[in-house]
């Protein structure tokens, strides 16, 4: 978006004294504050992440390792692949002001916002088909015996071959089947979903105002926040005890950004047409919360016996760094209206996803990334 500008440039809506006219006009421009404002339709997407395998399936044949991760006969129902990386809609706004007579300064702030995505998936095991929720156990804990007595052929205490999510010597793959022929009979349902919006305040500077040219600088303050979640959960009959089990595991993490930011912007114009590129870098804060849930009950004749029950929650502070390139477009259609189209791109850095922290296990990851932000938008401007 151009900026207003010094008097009697194009960047100075008083440049134009009538709609129609789109060519430099000898103007005092106004002796007074004035403003400008924005709002754009934004598409865009945030970098997509892997997600584990959270239910597979595959053939009767294969017995107690139908589903198991590493066995080449499984098949992913859902996760172990990138997701959560289409493109959606979002918006973004901005207002700003101009001081004094000449305008040399001005502050601006901003806010957009891309919708929240999401991916959910649910899948019935009515007894003929393989339906398996894989999962990491600890061999130590009390409850495996339990659920190994009311549910023999359900869970098999075999490790399978190929598999890297056994973090230590006790902790074994032991996939659960919520549906399997003579079995159990259930079904298991699982969603990711993440979200992204973000704002800044700046305080800009011009340096360069000419009939075709315009550069600034500005510093200000920035803030992003970007909520991601994991869900898991199955319920499972057993057709031979008539035991019913049930399972969650939920991770959500939300990342928040707090940070000093510095960048530039230069505008150039030709008629009613300009293009801007603008650059930013911000160093911060990032204020990662992570909570972690995980529920395990049995039940029969309307008595419930909790297996695992555990809730847990840590925030960690990440430094960061984020930045953010800009390229717009825009057509002048009148004295005070601009027409704009443009690009965003922003890279987000060291951040914790829910996605990447979720092994399938009682413990997480603690692993941090990067996250990318592509933005196109479409939007108007209004100054007066």
């Amino acid at each position: 978006m151009d900026i207003p500008g010094g008097r009697g440039s194009p960047f100075d809506p008083a440049a134009y004294p009538a709609p129609e006219q789109f060519m430099l006009a000898e103007s005092t421009g106004p002796r007074r504050m004035w403003s400008w404002g924005n709002v754009e339709l934004l598409l865009g997407a945030t970098s997509g992440v892997d997600v584990p395998p959270l239910i597979t399936s595959g053939p009767i044949t294969a017995g107690s390792q139908a589903g198991a991760i590493g066995v080449p006969t499984t098949t992913f129902v859902f996760g172990e692949r990138k997701m959560l990386d289409n493109w959606r809609p979002g918006l973004r706004a901005e207002v700003g002001v101009w001081f004094g007579e000449k305008h040399h300064w001005g502050l601006a702030a901003r806010y957009y916002s891309l919708y929240s995505t999401s991916d959910p998936l649910t899948v019935l095991g009515d007894g003929t088909n393989v339906v398996v929720v894989p999962q990491v156990v600890d061999l130590t804990a009390p409850s495996l015996d339990t659920l190994g007595a009311l549910f023999p052929l359900v869970f098999q205490t075999a490790a399978f071959p190929g598999t890297n999510l056994i973090n230590t010597a006790t902790n074994i793959q032991l996939p659960f089947f919520v549906s399997f022929p003579g079995v159990a009979v259930g079904s298991a349902a699982a969603s990711v979903r993440t979200s992204f919006v973000g704002g800044d305040i700046q305080l800009r500077r011009v340096w360069i105002s000419t009939d075709d040219i315009r550069w600034e600088t500005f510093v200000g303050y920035r803030q992003l926040r970007l909520g991601d979640e994991l869900r898991l959960n199955y319920v499972s009959t057993s057709v031979q005890t008539a035991f019913t089990a049930t399972g969650e595991d939920n991770v959500r993490t939300s990342n928040n950004f707090y940070g000093a930011q510095i960048g530039s912007l230069m505008s150039l114009a030709e008629g009613p047409w300009s293009l801007q590129l603008s650059g930013a870098v911000a160093l911060g804060n990032n204020a990662c919360d992570t909570d972690f849930s995980r529920i395990r009950l049995l039940s029969a004749a309307g008595v419930t016996l909790p297996l695992v029950l555990s809730d847990s929650g840590n925030r960690i502070n990440y430094f960061s760094v984020v930045s953010e390139a800009n390229a717009r477009v825009g057509l002048r259609v009148s004295r005070h209206v601009k027409f704009t189209f443009g690009y965003t791109g922003l890279y987000w850095w060291n951040v914790q996803r829910a996605q990447h922290q979720y092994n399938l296990s009682q413990s997480l990851t603690g692993r941090t990334t990067q996250v990318y932000v592509s933005m196109l938008n479409w939007g108007a401007e209004i100054r007066y």
